[in-house]
């Protein structure tokens, strides 16, 4: 049984005690002591695993952004690839179209004209003097079916050039075609 002294001290009396009500204790400072540390060493396990955490994780951006850069370098090879093979497939189809119309120019102006000499005149003029489609003025030799030569270096800039061209040669096209027709409506309109 405990009992308590005036001054706040405890006395214990060795009488027998129940098994049913054990001893109760005041907290004593070596106890304080014992928890006081026992939060301590949480609060440092707390930080070192959280600065740990921290690491893992700046570890795993590096890493992430590292494999951004790779996917986005791949997309970028991707894309220019891509892109030089739209060049290669406009080229052939202008190619194609080229050698189309020239043949059926040409054999209108040799039903047109009189004499075989002035067929072979103009056909040699048509052949030298023929432009690209593109519209940039290269001239294109109808005996050589390579391709164009694009100069080597700067590949992509002159792909994107050229078709930029293209884009632009068509919108030309639209707004012409979009003038056009709105003089025609405006001409039924009055």
């Amino acid at each position: 049984m405990c009992t308590f002294n005036g001054g706040g001290s405890v006395f214990l009396k060795g009488e027998a005690s129940s098994p049913a009500t054990p001893f109760s204790f005041p907290v004593s400072e070596s106890e304080e002591k014992i928890k006081h540390l026992k939060n301590k060493i949480s609060l440092k396990k707390k930080k070192e695993t959280s600065l740990k955490a921290i690491e893992d994780l700046t570890k795993t951006k590096t890493l992430l952004n590292r494999e951004i850069k790779k996917v986005k370098k791949h997309h970028d090879q991707l894309k220019d690839f891509n892109l030089s093979l739209k060049v290669k497939k406009q080229e052939l189809l202008c190619k194609s179209n080229l050698k189309d119309s020239v043949k059926v120019q040409l054999d209108d102006e040799v039903n047109l004209s009189e004499s075989k000499t002035e067929n072979k005149e103009r056909q040699l003029q048509l052949q030298n003097n023929g432009l690209s489609s593109t519209g940039l003025g290269r001239n294109i030799n109808s005996n050589n079916n390579g391709p164009i030569a694009l100069p080597v270096q700067n590949e992509t800039t002159a792909n994107r050039a050229i078709l930029a061209a293209y884009a632009r040669a068509r919108r030309l096209q639209i707004i012409r075609l979009k003038k056009r027709d709105q003089r025609e409506s405006k001409r039924r309109k009055n």
